[in-house]
Formats: C-alpha cells, sequence, structure tokens
C-alpha cells in the first residue's frame, strides 16, 4: 500500500541519519568506537535490506492481503523502532552555557540490545 511504502521510504531515510550520527559520534568519542562502529554498521545495513524491499515495490501491490499487512506491520514497528534511536542519538542543548552537549547516550549492552533488535528486521 502506499501508507507502507511512506514509511519504508522514511525508514529508508532515519536509517542515514543514524549512520550519520554514528559518524559524528565517532569522531569525538574514542573510548565507545566498538559500540559506535556496530550501531552505524546495522543501521547501514538495515538501510540496505529496507532499500531491496523498496525495489519490490511492484511486487508488493499484487502480494495477498494478510502478507500485505504483515509486511506493513513490520515496516511500521520497523520506523518505530528507528524514530526512537534517532531520538536518543540527537545531541541536547547545555542551556545552561549555551553549547550542543555531545553525549554517546548508550552502554555496551544497550548497544548488543539495539543492535539485536534492529537485527530482527532484516
Amino acid at each position: 500500500s502506499l501508507s507502507t511504502m511512506a514509511s519504508l521510504g522514511a525508514a529508508l531515510e532515519l536509517c542515514a541519519n543514524i549512520a550519520l550520527l554514528c559518524t559524528q559520534y565517532s569522531l569525538i568519542f574514542n573510548d565507545a568506537q566498538s559500540d559506535i562502529e556496530r550501531l552505524r554498521g546495522e543501521a547501514e545495513d538495515l538501510k540496505d535490506f529496507l532499500g531491496d524491499v523498496e525495489q519490490l515495490r511492484g511486487g508488493v501491490h499484487n502480494v495477498q492481503l494478510p502478507a500485505a499487512q504483515k509486511l506493513h506491520n513490520v515496516i511500521q514497528d520497523c520506523h518505530s523502532q528507528l524514530v526512537e534511536l534517532e531520538t536518543t542519538l540527537r545531541p541536547g542543548i547545555m542551556s545552561r552555557f549555551g553549547l550542543r552537549a555531545l553525549n554517546w547516550p548508550f552502554e555496551s549492552k544497550e548497544v548488543d540490545q539495539v543492535v539485536d533488535n534492529l537485527g530482527r528486521y532484516k
């Protein structure tokens, strides 16, 4: 459906944004390089997979209703997870100093969980 394709396009954009944010973090935080790289890599892998799904969009219109609904639900769930992740990665503002406060927002175990969650969509 059109809403599925719109969600898919938005999810692709979110993956790209998340990978870019991770790259920005990697330039600043040497102690979290491994975690940052794993998260960036997973976002890029998911983007590649979703791009492959998007290539099938002509065939998606011919998918049986239950399968189409399942695909729609998975893409919607993926999109929601990506929005939450992007929001967490966006740097906050230190209003007291008027400066951006950029902190790596995850512990290593949290990165494991996020990577596992994103991996479910591939």
